[in-house]
């Protein structure tokens, strides 16, 4: 996956590694993300032995809580996500020769399939140098216009159905900290685990300063997670056959709002297969 980091990439004095976020922990202003998290042990108030270990009644309550672990883009969205936001802040700051780096980078894409490369260009493009502040201004209007028509119903119902079964709730994307947070906060998501990018001298620099959260980069994500919550149900979500590698190892996997020939193959893989996009 290195070829999906922009290795060369200098970091802002400061800057954290991880696009990891907690809602339980006091969550900072958009301008100090990405930062690590703490994951705390889901002790939850329930009953602890005086040698510190869990009771029975925890281990059972444990045992009976799942992890819930949603993508975001084509999952909880009907589209792409990146592409509007980056879109947006060029109509709205008149923004100078970026259809031109756009193309070039776009051009590139066939001839390597670097997806974090053409994330890293197309950010810097679009909005590299700008200020903090102006970020978050821009995140906060684009995560507030994500209205019922830009999100599947049926996300926004199982979303509610593992939140009222106390359910943790994991937000896993390929797409950026720019905003992914932000939405992780909207729907209440317990943790969000996203692709970071770099901030130099408190501007935008766009360069990926984690792995590009995708593909096998997820199912990485997803087995720390299992290692963190062990002896929990794990269920997945996801639209895409980028997906599958994560979906493969979590106990419940969904396919959602995928077309008829990658729905046969999550059938033959054992693999529940919705659509919540009516």
């Amino acid at each position: 996956m290195a070829s999906e980091r922009n290795a060369g990439a200098r970091l802002p004095a400061g800057s954290l590694r991880a696009a990891r976020y907690d809602r339980r922990s006091a969550l900072p202003p958009l301008s100090v993300f990405p930062i690590r998290c703490r994951v705390g042990a889901l002790i939850g108030g329930r009953a602890v032995r005086q040698d510190g270990k869990l009771s029975a009644e925890h281990d059972t309550s444990r045992a009976a809580m799942k992890v819930a672990v949603f993508d975001l883009d084509g999952t909880i969205t009907r589209r792409d996500t990146l592409w509007p936001y980056l879109h947006g802040w060029v109509r709205r700051t008149r923004r100078r020769g970026f259809w031109r780096r756009a193309f070039a980078a776009t051009a590139r894409f066939p001839l390597d399939r670097d997806r974090g490369r053409l994330k890293f260009e197309l950010i810097r493009a679009a909005m590299g140098g700008a200020t903090q502040a102006e970020v978050a201004a821009w995140t906060t209007e684009y995560v507030a216009g994500l209205d019922a028509a830009k999100l599947c119903p049926g996300a926004l119902d199982a979303i509610a159905r593992h939140r009222g079964a106390g359910d943790r709730l994991v937000l896993l994307s390929a797409s950026v900290d720019l905003y992914v947070p932000e939405i992780g906060r909207r729907f209440a998501f317990d943790e969000t685990i996203c692709t970071g990018v770099a901030w130099r001298d408190g501007r935008l620099d766009g360069a990926l300063v984690t792995e590009n959260r995708r593909g096998a980069e997820k199912r990485r994500c997803v087995e720390a997670l299992r290692s963190r919550q062990a002896g929990m149900t794990f269920a997945a979500y996801g639209n895409a056959r980028s997906d599958f590698d994560h979906l493969a190892i979590v106990d419940e996997p969904v396919l959602v709002n995928a077309g008829a020939a990658l729905r046969r193959e999550a059938g033959n893989r054992g693999f529940r297969v919705e659509d919540w996009r009516h």
